[in-house]
């Protein structure tokens, strides 16, 4: 597992730590806008005093927090990248393959380094009424998390 170097710093001082998940740029939307996306999101948690974590699997290793050239990579791969729930992540680092991490996978690898704040634009979640299953989900993962569902005009087209 490979973690951001300027995720970690970071969270060892007072500024929490946000996990995003990566279907959103692979999945999402075509390149370059879902690049374009996934970068607004991560400013608009600096702007409020968070340090983002967007948690994807490259080359078989999962990344917490993606540098702007494994961003790119992943915008780039688009839907060649596989999509990782949780039970897909351990298939994925054998095959030292490439995945971006559903809300699901997001929160498992989430939980293991310690990171309890997750933001999430999948709006399908909201219009679909899935709120309780994913309560279900984060205190399966975690103790304790908060989980934020934010919408951009960048994400939706407005």
């Amino acid at each position: 597992m490979s973690l951001y170097l300027f995720v970690g710093l970071f969270s060892c001082f007072v500024r929490p730590v946000v996990a995003l998940e990566s279907t959103i740029i692979s999945h999402g939307m075509p390149y370059p806008d879902n690049l374009k996306c996934a970068l607004d999101v991560e400013q608009q948690c600096r702007n409020a005093g968070a340090i983002p974590a967007t948690i994807a699997i490259l080359n078989g290793k999962i990344h917490i927090g993606l540098t702007y050239e494994q961003m790119k990579q992943l915008a780039e791969l688009g839907e060649h990248c596989h999509k990782c729930s949780r039970r897909d992540i351990a298939t994925i680092v054998a095959a030292k393959g490439n995945g971006a991490t559903t809300v699901a996978g997001t929160m498992f690898c989430a939980a293991l380094v310690g990171i309890k704040i997750f933001v999430t634009g999948t709006k399908q979640l909201w219009e679909e009424n899935v709120i309780n299953q994913i309560e279900g989900l984060w205190f399966h993962y975690i103790d304790s998390i908060v989980v934020l569902f934010v919408w951009t005009d960048c994400c939706f087209g407005r």
